[in-house]
């Protein structure tokens, strides 16, 4: 499978995955706020990919920097190492909190689950797409191994 086609793909699976926790929200919350907060956290997370790719781009491929090619670039690949500061389940408890915060604040109950669940099941989706080292997707893991791609993968 080419590279665009397996990550449309794996985009529709992060978006269905969201979509279904965000219904299930639904169903107990009885809020709409909890569909909307699942969906975009559920696919924002992958915004740590662009951070990644305007890190590694001039130094893998050159100081001309052209967006466009973000989805034909495997930058983890030339670069060797994975950042992806936001796919992180050391996080998971600060988005709680966050949510908590946000209940309170905003009266909308179930905004930390529509946060974690998404981002849990997003992590969960791509164990199984790149099957990483168990540890891969735990921030202080990759830090500890200076986000080696090599370490990442299980190596």
């Amino acid at each position: 499978m080419a590279f665009f086609q397996f990550l449309f793909v794996h985009e529709t699976v992060h978006l269905i995955a969201s979509a279904v926790i965000a219904l299930l929200l639904w169903k107990v919350y009885s809020n709409r706020w909890v569909i909307a907060i699942s969906l975009i956290a559920g696919l924002l997370i992958d915004i740590d990919h662009l951070f990644d790719y305007v890190i590694d781009y001039p130094r893998v491929v050159g100081p001309i920097f052209d967006l466009s090619k973000i989805t034909l670039y495997d930058y983890m690949s030339s670069a060797g190492k994975v950042y992806v500061l936001f796919h992180s389940l050391d996080f998971i408890w600060i988005w709680w909190f966050v949510g908590r915060f946000l209940n309170s604040k905003l009266k909308v109950k179930g905004i930390e689950w529509a946060l974690i669940l998404p981002i849990v099941l997003h992590i969960f989706v791509d164990y199984a797409s790149y099957t990483p080292h168990p540890l891969g997707y735990f921030l202080l893991f990759r830090i500890f191994h200076n986000f080696s791609q090599d370490r990442f993968n299980g190596g």
